[in-house]
Order: structure tokens, then C-alpha cells, then sequence
């Protein structure tokens, strides 16, 4: 009897630890819910007072709770599209909407300790009970097209509703946003005659095969139809850049032009800026809704990835193979990046010397941009420890508690760096047209030389 009484007493103190447990996730569950939803409301206060990259720390921060509970996640990543189209990071605000739309966020994040793993009771329940029917799988083309229009930018507003209307033309949202694309004329069709009478068969249209052929890089059919359009049309300059482009088998390369051009990966994430003066191998030319893009190789320079895709407005495309120029020619290349990299770290050092010594705001700006990475790291840091499968139950608790004292103090750091930056960027400007170098004339006439020598290669 008393062998039967113990274990009753042991079954039942299991029971109320196994009870007790799990209505401590459940709370658990509740302040993360909380915590996640106090964040994206409060994204738009920080949008209007222009503190995008405060507000998006915040949601990124908030991001490791956010992916337990799809409905959350979707709705913190509606709030990230808001503030990358307010920082004009708009590649990046559309492949947000179209992981929405592609149902990414639709799984909860699979539980990466045993807090989490005994957490996935009381979450099972309130992911199953928690349906928004507000949110749809176009919920973020509607929050980018929300956002595109509050911020002014019709051009890219009319892109947007392009793309989402060649997704699914009979969605509702693509009918809602039919008005904000123009209605172009329409030639008037004429009539058809009543009696039917036997036509020639319509001439063959070579300029449509022409850009077929071009779209399937057979270049040998492309040649045939250039020259039999160049036949009727002889300074046809069109026909005579694509007959280039066909002798060469379709062979390009390219040089960029803009300082820190962007450059993304094949999915269009942002990897890095791009000096002027990189030669790259151009593999394709892909017209995007948004923009004309490039999809490149390095050949003088080094990328972290074989392929890559840059925009090709900040490039100047040559048609043929680089490798077939001359020795010199190459040499006058590489030569024009090396300067524009010395001028570049040059105006950086004078820029530091010179300008930094007569701004007023050069402490204050330092002072705030030190605050904040501070702040960050320690952010960061103690993510870290509550995070590790190894940290006890109370451990994680107490860094869960340090972790929320410090909520808001990024907010006021993030201003105050904004602030700063934007009266150090001020000044800056104003001393920065003042900037005279022997070295730096020496080295801008040099370059100057070169770009007349590489003009007459063309």
C-alpha cells in the first residue's frame, strides 16, 4: 500500500511540473506575442520622425520571436516593407512582398532548444486558434503598394501594380490596381469587309524575328535578319548595334561608371558596392519590371560570387570580348581602376584630415555612431547567450529581462545618431568643395588622359 501511496505522490508531483510547465511557456508565448506586436506598432511613430533604420533595427531584433507564429511574422514583415520603401531600398521591399506571397513565413520556425521544443505545446494551440483573416497572400504587395503611394513615387507605383497584375490578373488586387496604370491609346481597328474576299498572306515581319532570335542567342539566324533589314534600311542604328552584337556571338563586357554601384546575388539581395572602374564579362541582359540589369563576371576586380547582377545604368556596356583587346588596351583598363581606386582613398583621407578637422559636429557624430554600435553589440551579445541551447531556464529568463529593460534606449540612440549624421553630412558637404591636393590634381588629370585614350578605342 504505501509502495502504490508513493507512486500516486510522484505521479502527481509529474502531473503539476508537467501542468505547471507548460502554462510557463504558455506565458512565455503571451510576452514574446506581446513584446512582438508593441514593436510593429510602434514602427510607424518612427517612420514619421524619419528614424527608418531605428525602427528597422527594432524589427529585426523582434524577427527571432516573430518566426514562432506565422500570422506574426507576416505582419513584422509588412512593417519591414514599409520601411525599406521609406529608405528607397525598393528590391528589397518587393522580394519581402513576393516571400509573403510565396508563402515562406507560412511555417513556424522549427524549435532550436528544449524550452522551445516544450513551448511547441501551448504555440500549437494559439497558431491553430490565431487565424487573421485580414491577411492574404498578397497582404505584402498591398502594404508595398500602400507604402509606394503615401511616399510620392508614381513611376514606381505604376511598375509595382504592372508586376502584381502579371502574377494574377483576376486577383482582387490586381483589379484595385488597374487606375494607377495609364491607359495607353489604342489605334482604332478597321473594320472587316462584308464580303470576304482571299487575301495575300502577311509579309514577314523581320524585325520580330530578329528579336527572337536575339531572346534564343541564335546568333546566326539574327545576323541573316539584320542584313536583310539593314537591305531596306542602311542606317538603321538599332539593326546595326544587334548585327554587332551577332558577329561576336552575342559576346559583352562592361565597365562601371557610378562610385559604389550596388551589386546583388541571382535572388537580388544586396552584396556590395562596386568601385568605378571594374571591368566585367557580361553573361546577360535581363529587362526586369523595375530596372535593366546586367548579370556579370568579374574579370578586373574581385567579387564574393562567380555571377552576379548590377544595374546597367551604372555601367558602360561594350559589345565584343575584352580578352581579344590589345595588351595596351587591356593595360589602359586596369590602369583607370587602379587610379579611380587611389583618387577614391584619396578624397577619403582628405576628407578625414581636411574636412572632419573643420566640422563642428565631428565629435557629436562619432560620439552618437560609438553609442549606438555599443548599444548593438551588447544587444547582440546577450541574443546570443539566451539563445544557446546550453543556457539554463533561469539564465535565459534573467537575459530575456535585461534584454527588455533595454528596449527604447535603441530608439533614442537611433535618433540621436540620425541627428548627428545628418549635421556632420551638412557641414561636410560645405567643406568638402574646398578640398585642394597637388597629389589628388596629379592623379584626376591622369585619369583624364586615360578616359580620352579609352573614348578613342570605341
Amino acid at each position: 500500500m504505501s509502495a502504490i501511496r508513493s507512486f500516486k505522490i510522484v505521479a502527481g508531483y509529474i502531473i503539476i511540473g508537467i501542468v505547471g510547465t507548460i502554462i510557463a511557456t504558455a506565458g512565455a508565448s503571451t510576452l514574446q506575442i506581446w513584446q512582438v506586436r508593441k514593436v510593429i506598432s510602434r514602427t510607424d511613430a518612427l517612420l514619421r520622425g524619419n528614424s527608418v533604420e531605428a525602427a528597422l533595427g527594432q524589427l529585426y531584433q523582434a524577427e527571432y520571436w516573430a518566426s514562432r507564429y506565422p500570422v506574426l511574422e507576416v505582419q513584422l514583415n509588412m512593417a519591414t516593407i514599409k520601411c525599406h520603401v521609406k529608405r528607397q531600398d525598393m528590391m528589397t521591399a518587393g522580394e519581402t512582398a513576393r516571400k509573403i506571397l510565396d508563402g515562406k513565413f507560412a511555417k513556424a520556425r522549427p524549435s532550436r532548444n528544449l524550452f522551445e521544443i516544450i513551448q511547441n505545446i501551448p504555440n500549437y494551440i494559439i497558431i491553430k486558434a490565431w487565424d487573421d483573416n485580414k491577411l492574404n497572400c498578397y497582404s505584402g504587395y498591398e502594404e508595398l503598394v500602400n507604402a509606394v503611394r503615401q511616399s510620392g513615387n508614381y513611376p514606381r507605383l505604376v511598375s509595382v501594380s504592372k508586376e502584381i497584375i502579371s502574377i494574377d490578373p483576376n486577383s482582387t488586387l490586381a483589379r484595385s490596381v488597374k487606375n494607377y496604370i495609364p491607359v495607353e491609346s489604342v489605334a482604332a481597328q478597321p473594320v472587316a469587309a462584308t464580303n470576304k474576299v482571299e487575301q495575300a498572306p502577311p509579309p514577314t515581319d523581320h524585325r520580330k524575328l530578329l528579336e527572337n532570335y536575339v531572346a534564343q542567342k541564335d546568333w546566326e539566324k539574327a545576323l541573316n535578319e539584320c542584313n536583310i533589314l539593314l537591305g531596306a534600311s542602311p542606317d538603321d542604328q538599332s539593326v546595326i548595334g544587334l548585327r554587332k552584337l551577332a558577329l561576336v556571338k552575342g559576346k559583352r563586357w562592361a565597365v562601371v561608371t557610378a562610385a559604389n554601384a550596388p551589386s546583388y546575388n541571382a535572388s537580388g539581395r544586396f552584396m556590395k558596392g562596386m568601385p568605378a572602374g571594374y571591368v566585367l564579362d557580361v553573361i546577360d541582359i535581363i529587362k526586369a519590371s523595375r530596372e535593366e540589369l546586367a548579370m556579370c563576371s568579374a574579370i578586373v576586380g574581385t567579387s564574393s560570387e562567380t555571377n552576379f547582377l548590377v544595374r546597367t545604368r551604372d555601367t558602360v556596356v561594350h559589345i565584343g570580348d575584352f580578352r581579344k583587346l590589345s595588351e595596351e588596351s587591356q593595360k589602359l583598363f586596369s590602369r583607370r581602376l587602379d587610379i579611380s581606386s587611389q583618387i577614391a582613398s584619396l578624397r577619403t583621407k582628405l576628407t578625414t584630415t581636411v574636412v572632419e578637422s573643420k566640422n563642428p559636429h565631428t565629435a557629436e557624430y562619432k560620439a552618437a555612431k560609438q553609442a549606438h554600435e555599443t548599444y548593438w553589440a551588447q544587444v547582440r551579445e546577450l541574443q546570443k547567450k539566451r539563445d544557446d541551447s546550453s543556457t539554463s531556464y533561469d539564465d535565459r529568463m534573467r537575459l530575456s529581462d535585461e534584454l527588455r529593460k533595454m528596449k527604447g534606449e535603441d530608439i533614442r540612440l537611433g535618433m540621436a545618431l540620425e541627428e548627428a549624421k545628418k549635421k556632420y553630412d551638412e557641414a561636410s558637404r560645405k567643406n568638402n568643395l574646398n578640398i585642394h591636393s597637388p597629389e589628388l590634381a596629379s592623379l584626376e588629370k591622369e585619369l583624364a588622359d586615360i578616359q580620352g585614350k579609352i573614348k578613342l578605342l570605341d
